[in-house]
Order: structure tokens, then C-alpha cells, then sequence
């Protein structure tokens, strides 16, 4: 398996970063700070965009590999903004000479930690995000933000679902 960089991408994005053996071994929220256009990578500060996402890139040395959800919806901002996203790692991924996300749905990646965890997801978003965290709580012993859980839920069905090789 490779090192995974795994991205829940949104203005405020989840990460998570799992080793070649399949244990997460951190997990950040990449998002701006303020209207001054520097950004947080966890709790590093940088001048861009660019730079806190070259931070996360970076922070995996080699074998490396992107998973990165892929929503749904039919609101044109959401989908505009999900392409914006997708471009920008696909963008990233280049330039590391990594090959191109894997992008998973999210009903993929929810059907396997269902499954995984004999749980069964709400229809609400909110429900949704609240057992998320919930789950990587009981799972991995950590308190996360619903960004970070999501990313780490999707990394881990990933490895599942054998799309981390």
C-alpha cells in the first residue's frame, strides 16, 4: 500500500495521512484564514493556498498516493466548487509527479464503514457528520472537527476497498 493523502475537500478541507501500512498517522483541516488570503494547515500558518497545501503534500516523502471524495448534489455552487477542487489536486499531483486523485463517492466510502461498523448513516447532513465523529472517536481515540472525520472514515474505507495500492 502507499502513503495516503486523503482529502474531504471543501472550503474548510479534512485531511488525513495514513502510513503504507494503513495506520493514520495525522489529521488537519486545511482552510483560510480571514480576508488577508494566508491560510491555516493545521495549526501551521502560511502566506497562500499553495503553501499550506505544499505542506500536506510535502509532509509525505515518497509513495505517496491522493484519495479525495467526490460529493454529489445538484447545486450548481457545489459543483462548481467540488470542480474547482478536484482541478486544484489534480494540479498538486503534477507537480509531485503523483499520479491523479483517486476520487471515491461519498454513498462508496459511507457503504463501507456501514458495513465495517454495522451502523447505518442519516439522511441528515448534520446527523451525518455528528456520527462521524463519533465513530472516528470510538475507532482511532481522537476528538476531531466533522472535516477531519469524514477524511479519516474515507481513508480508512479506501485502504478497504483496496483503492490505496
Amino acid at each position: 500500500m502507499k502513503n495516503l493523502i486523503v482529502i474531504d475537500p471543501a472550503k474548510v478541507s479534512g485531511v488525513a495521512i495514513f502510513n503504507e501500512n494503513g495506520d493514520l498517522c495525522k489529521s488537519l483541516v486545511v482552510k483560510p484564514m480571514g480576508g488577508k488570503g494566508k491560510w491555516y494547515a493545521g495549526a501551521e500558518i502560511y502566506e497562500s493556498q499553495i503553501l499550506a497545501w505544499d505542506s500536506v503534500y510535502r509532509s509525505i516523502r515518497t509513495n505517496k498516493r491522493v484519495i479525495i471524495e467526490r460529493g454529489f448534489g445538484a447545486m450548481m455552487t457545489a459543483v462548481r466548487a467540488q470542480g474547482i477542487q478536484i482541478g486544484w489536486h489534480n494540479c498538486m499531483c503534477a507537480n509531485y509527479c503523483i499520479e491523479s486523485p483517486t476520487q471515491v463517492n461519498v454513498s462508496e466510502w459511507r457503504r463501507v464503514i456501514k458495513e465495517d461498523q454495522s451502523i447505518s448513516w442519516p439522511k441528515e447532513s448534520e446527523r451525518c457528520k455528528a456520527l462521524s465523529v463519533q465513530l472516528v472517536e470510538k475507532l482511532y481515540s481522537l476528538k476531531v472537527t466533522a472535516d477531519e472525520s469524514d477524511a479519516i472514515l474515507l481513508g480508512r474505507a479506501a485502504i478497504r476497498m483496496g483503492v490505496a495500492n
